[in-house]
């Protein structure tokens, strides 16, 4: 049969009103974006992308399970037993992240499944970054030991004053949680920040690097400093055009005495039992739901990426600060 171009006014009405749409953002040309990832990465943008996130969730293989439908509506409702919760967010995976690929915000995807306001729905995230990027789930684990004595050591190598006290809470000290935590806090103080600017907007920030460290963990010595804490950083977002974006909150009168450890994100608050764990848990759950890095520490967090996770993006812009730093430490980026 021979094959006939579509025409008519039909045709005509939908393909100018779909670059209309196009033209003013209401729907995004991925086919353009993935012509050319150097027009992408001009954005800068610090996430996985929509066409990203999409192109691995099409990866994924389909469940076949029965009622997906159905176990979906429980997810929206229910939230126990939950080993039910666990095989029905199994279940749902590609049908739930795909949902990441549309317009449905951070915030609205959290609302709609119940079980991630509970404790265990940190783990849920860490479940779907783990199917979504199987072969570096374990990376931050695997790389951290060997690559934490080299930071440390660089940093003590600073005349940074703020870096210096920090450094103090290790002098003679080998307890592993406090040398990740000093390790991992050291990071702001190794690379220069970035100014800060919404598209079109005319207000900009370069913050300091002790406001770049608040931004990606914030030592805090008291839990009930943790609201205030949150409220003036949505503020000063806001003020910006930005949204708050997950980042860690580490409770204890010094470094040396943190006796608990938060991710916020949005107003819930994930307890995790280590340093180690919590910068997993916070990096994997920016992935899993196609959210951003902080705006002050995104720099930070793509060091995390590139060096520690071994992980690329064809959108990544690389900070020219973070492969000083990793050639610093005679490191690949």
């Amino acid at each position: 049969m021979q094959k006939v171009s579509a025409k008519g006014k039909l045709l005509d009405t939908y393909r100018q009103r779909r670059r209309e749409f196009i033209k003013s953002g209401v729907i995004v040309d991925y086919s353009k974006r993935r012509l050319s990832s150097a027009t992408s990465s001009e954005a800068g943008s610090p996430r996985p992308s929509c066409s990203t996130i999409l192109e691995a969730v099409d990866q994924l293989e389909d469940t076949h399970s029965e009622n997906i439908d159905d176990k979906l509506l429980w997810l929206n409702n229910c939230c126990d037993p939950w080993s039910r919760v666990e095989e029905y967010w199994n279940c749902t995976t590609k049908q739930r992240l795909t949902q990441l690929t549309t317009d449905i915000t951070v915030e609205e995807y959290i609302n709609k499944f119940k079980a991630l306001s509970q404790p265990g729905g940190i783990y849920l995230l860490i479940q779907d970054f783990k199917v979504l990027h199987p072969y570096q789930n374990n990376n931050l684990f695997d790389n951290w030991q060997l690559i934490r004595p080299a930071i440390i050591n660089f940093a003590q190598k600073k005349q940074d004053q703020i870096l210096k006290e920090i450094l103090t809470d290790i002098e003679n000290d080998d307890c592993q949680e406090i040398l990740d935590v000093v390790g991992f806090i050291s990071l702001p103080f190794l690379m220069s920040s970035a100014i800060i600017k919404k598209d079109k907007a005319k207000k900009q920030w370069r913050p300091s690097k002790y406001e770049v460290l608040q931004s990606f963990i914030c030592h805090l010595k008291s839990a009930l400093e943790i609201e205030d804490t949150i409220q003036r950083r949505k503020a000063k977002l806001h003020e910006l055009g930005m949204t708050l974006q997950p980042f860690i909150v580490v409770v204890g009168p010094t470094l040396k005495t943190i006796s608990a450890r938060y991710i916020v994100l949005n107003n819930l608050r994930y307890e995790m039992p280590s340093m180690i764990k919590s910068v997993d848990a916070c990096f994997k759950l920016i992935f899993a739901l196609n959210a951003e890095y902080p705006a002050e520490s995104k720099h930070v967090w793509q060091f995390i990426q590139r060096v520690l996770y071994k992980m690329t993006t064809k959108f990544d812009k690389i900070f020219t600060t973070v492969r000083t730093l990793a050639s610093d430490l005679e490191l690949v980026v």
